[in-house]
Formats: structure tokens, C-alpha cells, sequence
């Protein structure tokens, strides 16, 4: 699907039947909610409750929030990035500590970002070892990939590698880590030519560098929208790259096996012309799921890699919607999985305001619409983490209810705890 997916991925600049049985009764806008109580369990625990999604408040900060990304090294340990936006939109990290959402200094200043910045990706080799990715615009000449790291005291910018070329502006998406010493970021570069280009940067001992992001046959460009390893020589990158036919665009998967990152071949989706695939999450070297979107707005784009080859599998199908986005998935294991993003009740996409957000859970081998609060105003998911099966977190914004009501980040939790906390308003 070509448009953006509202308040929250335009921001960044993000290529981009429900049914099942035993399901609960319908919810409004005739889809099935269902939230899967089947999970695998820790061993020897019996949660006080099922485990659900409900609502958790986060920090302010005065200006709109808009999460993107999050990572958590522990239950009791979780970082969000993003932004807060305002007459100058700057990068904007929230900790979780166990018991609320504050607000941290995010290790750069307005005055070094004077056209903005924000971060989109997070990821936590140890507690004390976590990178932040995104980007900056430090001049009007133009935005430059921004990476964070925090060493246990604090978030401070690091030095970035310049990609070499005509490159007008270049950011960075997603970021994982395989150690302390081996972790890849990718994102997109855009020359003065208006093109776009993926980007790879690997992290060493020695620090960042740029490694080469191989280029799709027949495309005008690709862009690299989310990263993931198994082992240090077994990750998988995934985005979208244009065919330049009425901005169509299709979904790209890049495979890293040591030495070089090489094209894997993408399928088709079964409907629709465009698609775009915004995120990877692997469970094993041969069980891997990535998700993104079509220009078929009734239902999200889901693939899987079972160790040959990668298919597009049933995704439900939101009746009546006209853009369902999945922008995050998570998985706990074999058989268990999140993804999250949002869609639109409506049958207008002058509706803007009807986008809800949007979790389904893949649980006993088919994927169904998990049982999420509902809002008044516009609610977009765009990242999601496990610690385990019966703890998951999920973020992105809400939206105002006027202008004296800025954007809110929106933060759903996942856990046998049955009390939600308010909506903010």
C-alpha cells in the first residue's frame, strides 16, 4: 500500500477474514478480536491471570511523543526510542525500571540537531551495552545517520561513518546486536539524484563501518527498514525497493552468511502491486518471520522462512479496512509471535483519523487479531519485544484529541497483570 501509515511512520519516512475458532465475540467494525491464552508458559509458573494487552502510561515531556522502537534486556529493564515532536522534532528515549516510563536524556542537543532528529531503533547486547539508531540534521544540507550507545551510565552520541557519494542525507532504521563486539544497523542513503540506496553499517571493536548493501536487480533503489540475527553469521535484512512502475515498490530480503549480504528472493504478494516489508524477527536459523504491507489494504503482509525459502502466509483479513500496516514483530519461540502496526475501520481513506492500533498474535500455527483497547482518535504500533511469553511490550503514539492536546506515546503491555492503566487523554 502507498500511503503512509499516518502520525507515525510518515514521520520517519518509512518505505513501507478474521477467524479462527474457539474466537471470542466480535468486536466493532465486524472483526474478530481474539487474545490467544494458549502461550506457552514458563516452567513451574501459573500466572495470576491470562495474560493480555492493556494500556501502561508513559512519560511526557510537554511536546507529542512518537515511539518507534523498543528492546528490553530484562522485565525490569526496557528502552523506547523516538521523538518528541514540536517546533523542533529531537530524538527521545524512555526507560522502564520495573515499576513507570520516564523520560532520559537521549545524548543529543538541539543545538547539534537544528532541524531535528529522532531515533527508530533500539537493541541491548547486556544491560549496560545498548545501541539506538536513527538520524539527525545537524544543517540544512541535509540529515546524517545518528547512533547511540548507552554503557551503563547514560546515552551518548558515537562517531557515524560518512557513506561515500553524492549522498544527500542517509538514516538509520533498525539495529541488532549479536555481542558486545558484533552488531549491524541498517537504514537508506539518498543521493543528489533522489535515489535511495540501502545501507549496512557493522559494528566491531574497532568501531562502525560501512559494509556493502547489495542492490535489487530491476530496482531504482532499495531502503532497509529492519535487521535481525540468529548467530554472528546468520542474520537477515528486510525492506522495500522501487520498480519505478507508478512508484510501485516490492518487498526486498537481504541474507548474511559471513563474507558478503547477498538478494534473497521475495515473493510476490498474492494481491496487490506494491508491498513493502518493515520487519524481521527470527526464532532459529530456519524459523523466521518478516511483516509489512501491500497496497491491499484489508490485510497486513506476513512471511516465513521455515530454512529453504521464504512464502507469504494467511494473515487475517480486517473487514471492512482500506490500510492494515504491520510495522514490528516479535517472536518467544517456535509456534509464538507478535506483530504490531495499525489499520483502518473505515471505508474512506480521507478517514485518517479511524486508524487504529493493530496486534495479532501467532499462536497454535495461525496468525488472528489479539484483543487491543480501542481509542477515539488516531493509534498507531510500530515496535514490539518479548521477554518472554507472558511479558511483551508494544509502542507508538496516540494521537490528540485537538491541538491543546499534543500526540502521546502509546505503550501496551502484555502480562498476566489485569489492571490498565488509563489511556492518557
Amino acid at each position: 500500500m502507498s500511503r503512509r501509515s499516518g502520525l507515525l511512520l510518515a514521520a520517519v519516512g518509512v518505505v513501507l477474514a478474521v477467524g479462527s475458532s474457539g474466537c471470542a465475540p466480535s468486536s466493532p467494525h465486524g472483526i474478530v478480536s481474539t487474545t490467544p491464552t494458549t502461550a506457552p508458559r514458563s516452567a513451574g509458573v501459573t500466572p495470576a491471570a491470562p495474560p493480555s494487552w492493556h494500556v501502561v502510561s508513559g512519560a511526557t515531556t510537554g511536546e507529542g511523543i512518537f515511539l518507534f522502537g523498543i528492546a528490553c534486556p530484562s522485565a525490569l529493564d526496557c528502552w523506547a526510542v523516538g521523538y518528541a515532536g514540536g517546533l523542533q522534532d529531537l530524538a527521545v528515549i524512555e526507560h522502564y525500571t520495573g515499576k513507570s516510563w520516564s523520560v532520559v536524556p537521549a545524548g543529543i542537543t538541539a543545538a547539534s540537531s537544528l532541524l531535528g532528529s529522532f531515533l527508530s531503533g533500539v537493541t541491548c547486547a547486556t544491560a549496560d551495552d545498548c545501541w539506538a539508531v536513527g538520524s539527525e540534521s545537524p544543517s540544512s544540507a541535509g540529515g546524517q545517520a545518528l547512533i547511540e550507545q548507552y554503557a551503563g551510565s547514560g546515552w551518548s552520541a558515537v562517531s557515524t561513518p560518512t557513506p561515500s557519494g553524492p549522498v544527500r542525507s542517509s538514516q538509520l532504521r533498525s539495529v541488532a546486536c549479536i555481542s558486545q563486539d558484533d552488531c549491524w544497523a541498517v537504514g537508506s542513503v539518498t543521493t543528489d539524484d533522489d535515489e535511495t540506496q540501502g545501507l549496512i553499517e557493522q559494528y566491531t571493536a574497532g568501531g562502525w563501518s560501512i559494509v556493502v548493501s547489495p542492490t535489487p536487480s530491476g530496482g531504482l533503489g532499495d531502503t532497509l527498514s529492519s535487521v535481525t540475527c540468529v548467530s554472528a553469521d546468520d542474520c537477515w535484512a528486510v525492506g522495500a525497493t522501487s520498480t519505478g512502475i507508478n512508484s510501485d515498490s516490492q518487498g526486498v530480503v537481504e541474507e548474511y552468511a559471513g563474507g558478503d549480504w547477498s538478494i534473497v528472493t521475495s515473493p510476490p504478494p498474492s494481491s496487490g502491486t506494491r508491498a513493502t516489508l518493515s520487519a524481521v524477527a527470527c526464532v532459529s536459523s530456519i524459523d523466521c518471520w518478516a511483516v509489512g504491507s501491500t497496497d491491499d489494504g484489508t490485510q497486513g503482509l506476513v512471511e516465513q522462512y521455515a530454512g529453504d525459502a521464504w512464502n507469504i502466509t494467511i494473515s487475517p483479513t480486517l473487514t471492512p479496512s482500506v490500510g492494515a500496516v504491520l510495522s514490528g514483530v516479535a517472536c518467544t519461540g517456535a509456534g509464538s509471535c507478535w506483530t504490531a502496526g495499525e489499520y483502518s475501520p473505515a471505508s474512506d481513506l480521507d478517514l485518517e483519523d479511524e486508524f487504529q492500533a493493530l496486534i495479532e498474535g501467532y499462536i497454535g500455527g495461525t496468525w488472528d487479531v489479539s484483543a487491543t483497547p480501542a481509542f477515539s482518535s488516531h493509534s498507531s504500533l510500530a515496535g514490539v519485544t518479548c521477554v518472554d511469553a507472558d511479558d511483551c511490550w508494544a509502542v507508538g503514539s496516540l494521537a490528540g484529541v485537538d491541538f491543546n492536546h499534543p500526540a502521546h506515546a502509546l505503550i501496551e503491555h502484555f502480562s498476566p497483570a489485569a489492571a490498565a492503566s488509563p489511556a492518557p487523554r
